[in-house]
């Protein structure tokens, strides 16, 4: 199917074991990731800096985010538990540049249909959409 699978390290280390579709098999909607001295490069780009919240715009295969289990459209919560909406762009880019070890703590942003094929919710409507996920799922 749809559903690719983190590396056994990177799940050893704490990542989600997926990367395909809908919320993890825990049913949890969060996850982090660390990177430490060894990651120059994350591979991602983000929709934008904050204040503001800030998702995942775009990822480059077999990058380190990649393997981590990271994907297009999930939200960059915190990093070192410091809320991202709330910080400076000159923190951010810092941080994300600069800072290791960084742990990253990630919402996922997407949901996926019963037969697993991906509905991404456009950032603004993510946490509406995970809602009214959760809802129906009780149902």
């Amino acid at each position: 199917g749809d559903t690719l699978w983190a590396s056994p390290e990177a799940v050893a280390r704490g990542a989600p074991p997926w990367r395909g579709c809908g919320r993890p098999p825990d049913g949890s909607a969060t996850y982090m990731i660390t990177a430490g001295a060894h990651v120059d490069h994350m591979g991602w780009t983000p929709n934008l800096h904050p204040p503001g919240r800030v998702f995942i715009a775009d990822i480059f295969e077999d990058s380190w985010i990649w393997s981590e289990g990271a994907r297009v459209g999930d939200e960059l919560f915190e990093l070192n538990e410091i809320i991202v909406a709330g910080m400076r762009d000159r923190q951010f880019t810092h941080m994300l540049h600069e800072v290791r070890p960084l742990t990253l703590t990630f919402r996922r942003g997407d949901i996926a249909s019963d037969d697993c094929h991906e509905h991404t919710a456009p950032p603004d409507l993510a946490d509406e959409v995970l809602v009214s996920f959760s809802a129906s799922q009780a149902a």
